[in-house]
């Protein structure tokens, strides 16, 4: 319980003014009802059709951390939760009562994450819901993560041993496979579409789904040479997702002939021989100069803006990160400006390591860079296991590269100790101590796969004594990769060694043979604070949110390893190889068969670049991996040989990419009936059916769509959805980053639409704070008979549900401006003599418009520069003459003759009319250090009005009273009052809007704004017209306090000869007060009588 006391000040016209106080006790009762909710999830859409799919093949995981906001239908907010870990959220009816209608708002989405498309699951961000309600679900999705095909291509470059740049047939290694292309159900037989000596070695891919060209970066891998563009080439697939040969490869760009700034080292690799192989595949060959340039010469990753218009790259020799800006259609650049770099990587050399960078990815508008701390005192003197790491850095895509900084997101030790990769014959048990050439490592029954600082030489990669086996793992971090179903990061590592040899290849002089056996592995980095400023590294098998079966298995960081089943174990595990230890035979197996690269597939899995991938030694292929156990699920063989023309069971491959189309692009999506007239679609407001929504390109349809039950529609460019009568798809002209109109067809006129005939619309932009403000307001404009949105597409995936258009119903006439808002029936003697006045110029009837001049806004000069500020300003700048999204006209009914019987400085009245009706009145009078005392609602109420209703509204952030009157027809006018204060010297104004005129501050000049109209989306049309335009000139300040609502208060009143008649509501419970009146003969006497009545 508690007690309150309410003071009010009513003005009654000319001569009384009553006032009452009211003591009053209330008490308060709560529902304990608890049993109802309303209930839902937030889940990712990966593949855009607006239903959430889930099972062994395709999953689409929920989103935790996701606000939902609850709001009755009065805007109130009732509660507000979170999706939980398992991506649910729910309302108890503690929260929200049985039966009560709620508008829905998801907020909060991840940088980068767009409204999911509209469908059976989502019907976007703005939902409305009756407590009890279950489903009622939001769908999102980042368009980096889209995949159009279940069975999408994946592409991949290859490797055949020799100078590849000598034309010719077998054995020339000119001819030999390039670039592998097949699906990612690996069933059908992998399509060529580059030979070597199209491209030459090449290691980076980066696919632009705009253009549908995929881009290679040459690279450093020894015994195979550069294509025709040499150490700074780009080469580029041209039809990447349909072609089937090799003729649509070329050349794309020679990076140094458009910028000599871009050199990847190509001084370092001059007089490279290939002798005595030369071209002959089939035949060995030393390639000296190749050795030591593996990781630190020629281009390392590459990845692509979401967009299509930039490639990222890693020049390794000068260890910078370089941008290249690709022309219309992903033509290759032709200006030096559309090549640079970044600022040096703020990762220094220490006294026996440097870092060595190689990975990058483009995701969620930022780039990520991977790279390594080598081991290698610079010079090479010393080496130091200790200082080997794994470093990520991230940076801002959108800030340009001389001004981005880097941040590290990930520094993780490579210490970890990993199982053998290869058994060389020796105990089954694996105890045979190791023997590290470098001394790094001590001797152990495991360290042979172990992380060891970069080579030197030749001779360090050797497992001694004198055998021909090259097993010495360096790493190199080349793919990035994210996890969208937790936002985890993958990382691939490459062992260098594998890129250093080849499969019965020489070494780097002499004529011995070695076979290279590489030991890359995959990692996992969680998460830390969910917003991809930090990541931890797996421990023990556990990364973000999940933890698999490696754990404990005494290889990996923290003694378990996340994707423990990067191995192969040939006949133990089925034929992938990944059974668990297999004694007797353990000279056979290889504990880690990764190369390096990595692709995710949202809602499948992980692909991974591996030799042995599957069935068969001596292999180079790819495999899958389930993100959440870590165990591999599928693979395929690209290539096969132990001979010297592949590679075996080093690197043979080089980094992978799926092929998709671009994020299909949407636009909606909600026509309704705004039945309070506040531009904002509240909780039991509906939608309206039937309704004809048009896309416009320019000038022309190119889509037509009809609303359904609930006023929903969409335009969509997705072809893979099917159209409905209110959901139109495979727009073709619906395009990213480009201007449409959404119309909605006559709204008004002779060929209004059946639908909207009771309606006209309602008030624009009135959506209240951002960012949410325009996914609940109204955006229609009226432009001759229809109501148009201009609509700018974003990117594509960005999909758009908030062009929406609410109507009300069409307005009543009003009374006019011209009375001046002091007429009663009966007044004090000032007012007789007016209305006299008025009489005999026939001016008390009907307005005659006909007679009045239009007034046309461009004839006023009403711009804000033109505009006068501070105490210059006139009514004619503050007062609207024009109310959007009608076709009414304006004409001055300013009544000048209450300027000697008010306290009125000046006063000016616009009429908007239709035809010869009054739809809407802007009033405004001037008056110094004082309100103006006649407001409509107390002088309306003494002519016979009724008021029915008093509330606040917020119109463009600012709080203002309104109310409504029946008028003497029976007609609803709705209203409000304002003033702006204005005081020399002053560098703002101010505004308040009060029901008590007591309540207002005095300012030196006060401008009083009264506006009415037949519906409340004109009264707030008309104040968002001179809100926006003083702010326009000089700041606008809310001053005094809060908009206090009466709870009592007098609803209609006459006053004949000497009686007053007053009707009163009274909302509190009270059964006793008293009025408190002055009275005086007329308003231009100072005279006052102060009576107490008490009121029962």
């Amino acid at each position: 319980m508690y007690m309150s006391k309410f003071y009010t000040q009513e003005s009654f016209g000319k001569s009384t003014k009553a006032f009452y106080s009211l003591l009053l006790l209330l008490s308060f009762g709560a529902n304990q009802n608890l049993g109802a909710q309303v209930s839902g999830q937030v889940f990712r859409d990966y593949n855009a059709n607006g239903s959430r799919q889930t099972g062994a093949g395709y999953n689409e995981p929920l989103v935790k951390n996701m606000t939902v906001n609850a709001y009755n239908n009065a805007g109130v907010l009732l509660a507000t939760t979170t999706t939980g870990a398992t991506g649910t959220y729910s309302f108890t009816s503690g929260q929200i009562a049985p039966g009560t209608k709620v508008r829905l708002e998801f907020v909060g989405l991840a940088n980068g994450d767009k409204h999911g498309a509209y469908g059976n699951n989502n019907k976007s961000a703005m939902q409305k819901a009756t407590a009890p309600a279950t489903g009622k679900d939001y769908g999102v999705n980042y368009p980096g993560d889209y995949r159009d095909n279940p069975n999408a291509r994946i592409v991949i470059p290859g490797y055949t041993n020799g100078d590849n740049t000598v034309p010719g047939a077998w054995p020339n290694a000119a001819e030999g496979d390039g670039i592998y292309a097949f699906n990612y159900d690996m069933v059908a037989a992998a399509s060529i579409v580059g030979k070597q000596g199209q491209t030459g070695a090449i290691w980076a891919t980066a696919y632009n789904k705009q253009a549908d060209k995929m881009y290679y970066a040459a690279t450093v891998r020894r015994h195979v040479s550069f294509g025709p563009l040499g150490i700074n080439g780009l080469y580029v697939t041209n039809n990447a997702s349909t072609v089937t040969n090799t003729a649509s490869t070329a050349n794309f760009v020679n990076l140094n002939s458009v910028n000599p700034a871009f050199d990847a080292g190509a001084a370092a690799l001059a007089g490279r021989s290939f002798a005595p192989g030369n071209a002959a595949r089939n035949q060995p060959n030393n390639d000296a100069l190749a050795f030591d340039a593996v990781g630190k010469k020629g281009i390392g990753g590459m990845t692509i803006s979401d967009d299509g218009r930039y490639l990222y790259l890693i020049n390794l020799n000068d260890r910078k990160l370089w941008r290249v800006e690709l022309g219309a259609n992903g033509t290759a650049p032709t200006l030096s400006s559309q090549i640079v770099a970044y600022n040096a990587f703020p990762i220094a050399d220490v006294t026996n390591a440097s870092f060595r960078p190689y990975g990058v990815k483009f995701y969620r508008g930022a780039i990520y860079i991977g790279g390594v701390m080598d081991g290698v005192a610079p010079g090479g003197a010393t080496v130091d296991r200790a200082e080997l790491k794994a470093v990520v850095l991230k940076v801002d895509a959108s800030v340009a590269p001389g001004s981005a900084t880097f941040s590290t997101v990930l520094n993780a030790p490579l210490t970890y100790n990993r199982r053998a990769n290869m058994n060389t014959g020796w105990s089954v048990n694996k105890n045979s101590n190791y023997v590290d050439p470098n001394g790094t490592i001590a001797a152990a029954t495991t360290c042979q796969g172990s992380w060891h600082p970069w080579a030197r030489n030749f001779t360090e990669i050797l497992i001694p004594p004198g055998t021909d086996k090259a097993i010495y793992p360096q790493p190199m971090l080349t793919g990035i990769e994210f996890d969208p179903a937790d936002g985890s990061m993958i990382l691939g590592l490459t062992d260098r060694t594998g890129s250093q040899t080849g499969n019965a290849n020489r070494g780097t002089s002499g004529s011995s043979l070695y076979t290279g056996n590489a030991g890359g592995d995959i990692m996992k980095a969680g998460n830390t604070n969910g917003d991809y400023s930090l990541f931890t590294m797996e421990s023990n098998g556990t990364a973000g949110d999940f933890t698999t079966a490696g754990a404990g298995n005494t290889e990996g960081p923290g003694g378990g390893e996340f994707y423990f089943t990067d191995r192969f174990r040939a006949g133990y595990g089925g034929s992938l190889g990944i059974g668990g230890t297999t004694v007797g035979n353990e000279n056979i197996d290889h504990e880690e068969n990764s190369l390096g690269s990595l692709a995710m597939f949202p809602g499948k899995e992980l692909i991974a670049a591996a030799f042995d991938p599957i069935t068969t030694w001596f292999t180079g292929g790819v495999r899958t991996y389930d993100n959440a156990t870590g165990v591999a699920k599928n693979g395929k063989v690209l290539y096969q040989g132990a001979d010297v023309s592949v590679f075996g069971k080093a690197n043979g491959l080089g980094d992978l990419e799926i092929i998709t189309k671009p994020a299909p692009l949407e636009i909606g999506n909600h026509i309704w009936f705004d039945a309070n007239a506040n531009g904002v679609q509240d909780a039991e407001e509906s939608g309206i059916e039937n309704v004809t929504v048009q896309l416009l390109s320019g000038a022309s349809v190119i889509a037509t769509a009809v609303t359904d039950i609930e006023g929903n529609y969409i335009f969509s460019n997705d072809p893979s959805r099917t159209s409905t009568g209110s959901q139109k798809y495979n727009i073709a002209g619906l395009t990213p980053n480009a201007t449409y109109t959404v119309r909605i067809p006559n709204v008004q006129g002779g060929s209004v639409q059946t639908a909207l005939a009771p309606y006209q619309l309602t008030l624009a932009d009135n959506g209240g704070l951002a960012p949410f403000d325009d996914e609940r307001d109204s955006d229609g404009q009226l432009v001759l008979d229809n109501a148009d949105i201009v609509v700018s597409t974003g990117e594509a995936g960005n999909n758009n549900h908030s062009i929406d258009c609410g109507f009300v119903t069409l307005g009543t006439p009003v009374g006019p401006g011209g009375g001046g808002g002091v007429e009663s029936k009966s007044l004090g003697d000032a007012i007789a003599q007016r209305v006299f006045n008025r009489s005999i110029k026939g001016e008390n009837g009907p307005v005659n418009y006909a007679s009045l001049p239009e007034v046309r806004t461009g004839t006023l000069n009403r711009t804000a520069q033109s505009m006068a500020t501070g105490t210059a300003l006139k009514l004619k700048d503050v007062l609207p003459t024009s109310i959007r999204n009608t076709s009414y006209k304006a004409f001055e009914t300013t009544p000048k003759d209450i300027l000697g019987i008010t306290n009125a400085q000046d006063v000016l009245a616009y009429d908007f009319v239709e035809k010869t009706i009054t739809k809407a009145v802007s009033f405004g009078t001037e008056t110094k250090g004082e309100v103006y005392n006649h407001t409509k609602p107390v002088c309306d109420r003494l002519k016979g009005y009724t008021l029915q209703s008093i509330s606040t509204m917020t119109v463009k952030g600012y709080e203002l009273i309104q109310f409504s009157l029946k008028n003497n027809d029976g007609n609803v006018e709705y209203a409000t009052s304002f003033v702006v204060g204005a005081q020399a010297g002053r560098n703002n104004y101010t505004i308040q809007s009060k029901w008590l005129n007591a309540d207002y501050v005095a300012d030196e000049k006060m401008y009083n704004v009264q506006l009415w109209g037949g519906t409340p989306s004109l009264v707030s049309e008309m104040a968002a017209d001179v809100i926006t335009r003083l702010s326009a000139g000089l700041p606008l300040q809310a001053t005094g306090g809060k908009t206090n609502l009466p709870k009592t208060y007098v609803t209609s009143g006459a006053r004949i000869l000497d009686n007053l008649t007053l009707n009163i509501e009274n909302t509190t419970g009270a059964t006793n007060a008293y009025l408190e009146i002055k009275d005086r003969n007329n308003e231009q006497t100072n005279g006052i009588v102060t009576r107490t009545i008490p009121v029962t």
